[in-house]
């Protein structure tokens, strides 16, 4: 049983479609609520998705790599990322609000959104199987009320794919 320091109130899955350049779904239940789509193996970005939203996340800089993230279709960045080399990342909104993605321990697969106060928002854990599913994404009562939220998540897992060494994803 994991040791959790929230409580749990949402859990989605996390599957991989295709192989070359796979998409990402998040699923609750059978009910597909986010995707993640690599635009082209030319260009480094991805769509992400909800039912309600859509953003473009594009990697940009060489040694201090950043991702900008803008609504689909609109002409200026509604956040920027700041990623580390151990693949934490902060969150800058340009309304001022910022989060931080942090992995839960050193070795551990298990990686957390979190606010500036500590509170946990939403952890996103890595599974190895040789199924499509490829990890879960666990939900605090703030995460669920947050509108940050389906984009932090969707975020979250575009992170621990840059990470994981997916660089053609």
């Amino acid at each position: 049983m994991d040791n959790l320091d929230f409580e749990v109130v949402t859990t989605l899955t996390v599957v991989r479609r295709g192989i070359w350049m796979p998409d990402y779904e998040l699923q609750n239940g059978e009910i597909v609520v986010g995707t993640l789509k690599r635009q082209s193996i030319w260009q480094p970005l991805t769509e992400a998705s909800t039912p309600a939203q859509s953003w473009t996340f594009k990697r940009i800089g060489c040694f201090h790599r950043k991702i900008t993230v803008r609504p689909a279709g609109a002409p200026t960045n509604s956040a920027l990322v700041s990623r580390q080399w151990n693949g934490q990342a902060d969150i800058v909104f340009a309304n001022g609000k910022q989060f931080y993605f942090r992995k839960k321990s050193f070795w551990s697969t298990t990686w957390q959104w979190r606010t500036e106060a500590g509170e946990v928002l939403a952890e996103l854990r890595r599974t190895f199987t040789l199924t499509p599913q490829v990890g879960l994404t666990r939900l605090s009562a703030l995460g669920t009320t947050l509108p940050e939220a389906p984009l932090l998540c969707l975020l979250g897992w575009h992170l621990i794919r840059i990470a994981a060494g997916h660089r053609r994803q």
